[in-house]
């Protein structure tokens, strides 16, 4: 009987740990929506006085830390996608340029040859017509699927792969 007794108490504090555990998992999520929504914790003003407070700070911390290292990896895609264009088509124009026929002379053209570049010259060229293919609105649409809500973060991360992307396609 004593037994059987050990068996339900060990049974109930399973049960009990599986409902703490569901629970945490959906404060985190609940966490996690909030922060990509725009909600921005202030450590300072969060309360410490119970051990429930510092583990729910904590909590809070792990996941702000958790939705910033995301964020990094959604900016990188976000970035790669806005410039996927462009990179696939400067690849192909460095690859044809130099086979590309053009005329030396004056009037009335001698035949045509095929164009001489120096080192990396028509990687450069092909970058620069590649320049008019970029795809922006890739960017800001990765970033608005990860930051949901109008907040600072977002405008300042949208205005910052804007610029990036911007930069990265009309600079050689």
């Amino acid at each position: 009987e004593l037994d059987q007794q050990q068996q339900g108490e060990e049974q109930h504090g399973e049960e009990l740990g599986e409902g703490r555990s569901r629970h945490i998992r959906n404060y985190k999520a609940t966490i996690g929506v909030l922060l990509r929504s725009g909600a921005a914790p202030s450590i300072a003003r969060m309360p410490t006085a119970t051990e429930g407070d510092r583990l729910s700070r904590g909590m809070v911390l792990t996941e702000y830390a958790t939705v910033l290292s995301e964020l990094s990896e959604v900016v990188m895609s976000a970035i790669n996608a806005a410039l996927a264009p462009q990179r696939d088509h400067s690849m192909l124009l460095a690859r044809l340029l130099p086979l590309a026929p053009h005329h030396d002379g004056a009037h009335p053209h001698p035949s045509p040859s095929n164009m001489a570049f120096g080192p990396h010259e028509a990687e450069a060229i092909a970058w620069k017509i590649g320049a008019f293919l970029h795809e922006p609105p890739a960017a800001v649409a990765a970033i608005d699927q990860y930051l949901i809500g109008e907040s600072v973060l977002r405008r300042r991360v949208k205005a910052a792969v804007g610029h990036f992307v911007k930069s990265a396609a009309t600079h050689t």
